[in-house]
């Protein structure tokens, strides 16, 4: 069933004290001067169908029902008046009760709170004039599209974490690798070839095999018992482990590298934001001067009624759409989720000699110390992930700074630790047995952190293909119905353009998305 608008009444609303518009189904072309009530009629169709007005909720946030009266009239005045053909049904809205439609209007009614209600003059210009690969954007506004593109932002943001995620285990496991070769001297490709090069070392050393690394720790405490200091054994245990935990830097010169590649493109996104405030801080203070000056109520640029609420919201809106959507800022995602989790495996290793050295009185300084950069590490991260989110810049001085502190401290935590071995005062053949037992305590401890990454890493790599197949299939979708829509409308855009400016042709109005 076709339904079309027979009559319009419109009482006390905006600048209309009373209007009776007979249409009888047909269209409706409204000319006249600014201030005579046009943008009014327009307003009162918006408010019936939809309950508001959109212009008034800019980032003014205007009371519609404060200022949608009429100036000489009370909201309990205002109400619009809609009959409608076939049937000669009428419907009202005011501010205290909605219309109800019968059901064959209720599609209509639907529609109207999807998308974009009302089509302004400056959104036809804005594709028109727009280059063909921005011009997606703009009939994005003519459409209503940006909840979508809100969706999809979110959409992005999880698979660009996931893939930071994936790389970082990957990388991980590559340095896992790494430093447990080095510890057995011998090259490590898979963790099953942990126990063979362990036993190789053992043999030289004249001690006892190890059938498996779950016999690791059980092997480590016979061996220990062989070292006469026995009421020192704990004492030994946390020192070894203090000392292999500080024989590698705990924030590698990599990670500075790494946080200084990154920010090269958070300033690049961040100085474009910038220039386009500040353009538009220039844009209005000329437009205000203009238009305080000469009493103005509509844009010197287009002489349409402003609203500039609204207009710079819109703006904001999209520019930080358009930011958040492009490339860079998806490699800045993935990046900074890789070295957050290079800087929450550090706080897991500084929050670990904490503990070891708890029975250490002589250290109780440098714990108090090491407890304040772990304070420090946790508020560089929360940068971290302010600038990941286009917030600030990377924190490369504060980065530096505590690289340094750190290694200092843990410098003078390691000298000391030897220092407390020395006094202890175990004999060369005992050094060795210790020597050895750290050598199979780490081992196991690096073959069990692989194991670990490695089941983390599967699963995160399973989290990141299903996030791109969803992500892809969403964003794709989109760009094909929107391609669809534009299809539709294209020779409505062309034909609109042409009325509204007759001699001026329209030339490039045609629109492909890039899937």
């Amino acid at each position: 069933m076709s339904v079309r608008i027979k009559k319009v009444v419109i009482r006390a609303f905006r600048g209309i004290p009373e209007l009776e518009l007979d249409l009888d189904g047909k269209s409706l072309l409204l000319r006249g001067e600014n201030g005579t009530g046009k943008s009014s009629i327009v307003d009162a169709i918006e408010f019936f169908f939809t309950g508001k007005v959109s212009h008034l909720e800019g980032v003014r946030g205007l009371s519609l029902r404060r200022h949608g009266p009429h100036v000489n009239s009370n909201p309990k005045d205002v109400n619009i008046e809609i009959t409608f053909n076939p049937d000669n049904i009428s419907l009202n809205r005011n501010f205290t009760s909605e219309p109800h439609p019968p059901e064959g209007f209720v599609t209509y009614f639907q529609a109207t709170q999807k998308g974009t209600f009302i089509l302004h003059r400056s959104q036809i210009l804005e594709f028109i004039m727009s280059q063909p690969k921005d011009r997606f954007r703009a009939i994005g506004s003519i459409i209503g599209i940006e909840p979508l593109d809100n969706v999809e932002i979110v959409m992005m943001r999880l698979r660009d974490e996931l893939r930071g995620k994936v790389e970082s285990k990957e990388n991980e496991i590559v340095r896992l690798i790494k430093e447990l070769s080095e510890a057995l001297g011998k090259n490590i490709t898979k963790v099953k070839d942990v126990l063979p090069a362990l036993n190789e070392i053992l043999e030289k050393c004249k001690l006892p095999s190890i059938k498996s690394l779950d016999e690791v720790d059980k092997h480590a405490e016979e061996m220990l018992m062989a070292v006469k200091k026995t009421e020192s054994i704990d004492k030994i245990k946390a020192i070894n482990e203090i000392l292999e935990i500080t024989k590698t830097p705990f924030i590698p010169q990599e990670i500075i590298n790494e946080l200084e590649a990154i920010n090269k493109n958070v300033k690049s996104l961040l100085e474009d934001k910038v220039r386009v405030e500040l353009s538009i801080a220039d844009l209005l203070e000329s437009g205000r001067k203009v238009i305080k000056k000469e009493k103005m109520d509509i844009c010197p640029l287009c002489e349409q009624k402003i609203d500039r609420g609204r207009l710079l919201s819109r703006i904001e809106i999209r520019l930080k759409t358009l930011r958040e959507l492009s490339e860079e800022a998806s490699e800045i995602r993935r990046d900074s989720e890789m070295i957050i989790s290079d800087m929450e495996r550090i706080s897991d290793e500084i929050n670990s000699i904490i503990s070891k050295i708890e029975i250490f009185p002589e250290l109780s300084e440098e714990k108090s110390k090491l407890l304040d950069k772990a304070d420090l590490l946790k508020d560089c991260m929360k940068k971290i992930e302010s600038a990941k989110d286009l917030k600030r810049e990377m924190p490369i001085q504060e980065a530096n700074q505590l690289k340094e502190k750190i290694e200092h401290l843990v410098g003078s935590i390691s000298l000391k630790c030897g220092q407390l071995l020395d006094e202890i005062g175990l004999t060369e053949e005992e050094k060795k047995v210790l020597e050895i037992v750290r050598i199979i305590e780490q081992a196991r401890s690096k073959a069990k952190d692989i194991s670990k990454v490695d089941s983390e890493l599967q699963t995160y790599q399973r989290y990141y293909k299903l996030a791109e197949k969803i992500y892809t299939a969403f964003s794709d979708t989109k760009k094909t119905k929107i391609q669809e829509i534009y299809n539709t409308i294209q020779e409505d855009i062309e034909r609109f353009y042409s009325i509204l400016h007759p001699n001026e042709p329209h030339r490039n109005i045609e629109l492909k998305v890039a899937l």
